[in-house]
């Protein structure tokens, strides 16, 4: 049987990545843990796609992880570049390379910080969540 080469195309809207990864995400929790919802993200599977609760979570994930560095509402610091760039908009950063750059760190980019290191410690969803709350941020500076 021979192979096709076709490339599968997902809708461009902001949201159609995060619903995906928590899609994912969502049945991947579900089959490890035998069909039982429970764990770190039992509470975002038991709310539904609430976009501004996904922002609101988003924004205390940030909080306890994103914002020594990169600063409140992602305006940098001496630590870590400003997410809130035209240089991390979605147009310039996939939500896909954003989400491997949180759990695989990331190489010196375009600032003099140094190195990204990873934080394994984050579920796919709150990474999902974080990105929601940057890219929320990113919009209402007008970055695209």
């Amino acid at each position: 049987m021979a192979r096709s080469n076709r490339k599968i195309r997902f809708a461009k809207s902001k949201n159609s990545v995060l619903i995906l990864v928590l899609s994912i995400s969502s049945l991947l929790l579900l089959l490890s843990n035998g069909g039982k919802i429970g764990g770190s993200d039992d509470n975002v599977l038991k709310r539904g796609l609430d976009s501004a609760q996904i922002r609101r979570d988003g924004m205390k994930l940030y909080i306890g992880n994103c914002l020594s560095c990169h600063g409140v509402h992602g305006r940098g610091t001496s630590f870590g570049p400003p997410l809130v760039h035209r240089s991390y908009g979605a147009s310039e950063l996939s939500d896909q390379a954003f989400a491997q750059a949180v759990h695989y760190g990331a190489p010196e980019r375009l600032w003099h910080f140094g190195e990204m290191k990873p934080l394994k410690e984050l579920s796919q969803v709150q990474v999902a969540q974080i990105l929601a709350y940057v890219r929320a941020q990113q919009t209402d500076a007008e970055i695209r």
